[in-house]
């Protein structure tokens, strides 16, 4: 029997598929700067990651072909959000289309999933995709899906910056369409204001963006509960 697919655009750490990898999906984590490698389960699903570039329409249409059911994405926003408006302008004097190619890049899953008629998202923070694409359908905060995770959770990466069951708050918005449901929120409380993850990790690293840009595994778990009656 053919394994459902299930796709992660600009996904590094995985969070957001391994739920259903769990459940004996066939999962691909797709981004430029990631390390090619698969980790398998014993229910037969996997995580395959791939690196490759997604402005490239070969590799868009190689991911047509697997004929995905369902596909998430989390554009980088670096040329979009809100926070960085501050170096706007200096962007847009070295390259005046800086933007438009951003947004062209955030509709990838919306352009995929409207090929192959399946449920998506795309994710972002406060950006200027609201104004240069739509605005967004909703928003959420990473503590109002905590409470899928375990009572005792630790996170299994970054226990020093990301807080148990994601009990912080960031302000996120979400763009999606083809039958992708909004899932039920489970809140816990805030126990600090400010994430360790944003006040702990300055400059511009790679690993300061992996980190901060994570996928909330609460939120992660609510939309594979919420969706998996509709794929597998």
């Amino acid at each position: 029997m053919k394994r459902p697919v299930v796709i992660s655009l600009f996904d590094t750490t995985g969070y957001m598929v391994e739920p259903w990898a769990k459940a004996g999906c066939l999962c691909y984590c797709v981004d430029l700067e990631t390390s090619p490698r698969v980790r398998k389960y014993s229910g037969g699903g996997r995580i395959i990651w791939v690196s490759a570039d997604l402005v490239d329409m070969e590799t868009v249409n190689r991911i047509i072909r697997l004929r995905p059911s369902i596909i998430f994405s989390f554009p980088p926003c670096t040329d979009l959000a809100v926070s960085g408006a501050l170096h706007f302008s200096k962007k847009r004097e070295a390259d005046p289309a800086f933007q438009y190619k951003a947004v062209e890049l955030a509709k990838t899953a919306w352009r995929i999933a409207g090929k192959l008629g399946i449920p998506w998202f795309a994710e972002n923070p406060g950006s200027k995709l609201a104004t240069l694409w739509c605005p967004s359908d909703w928003t959420f905060t990473p503590s109002e899906y905590g409470g899928y995770l375990p009572e005792h959770d630790i996170h299994p990466d970054w226990p020093q910056y990301i807080p148990a069951r994601d009990a912080y708050d960031k302000v996120t918005c979400i763009w999606c369409g083809n039958g992708f449901l909004r899932p039920p929120t489970k809140p816990v409380k805030v126990r600090m204001k400010y994430s360790p993850q944003y006040t702990k990790l300055g400059g511009r690293s790679k690993h300061r963006s992996l980190v901060r840009s994570a996928t909330p595994r609460g939120f992660a778990l609510a939309v594979f509960y919420h969706h998996k009656d509709l794929i597998m």
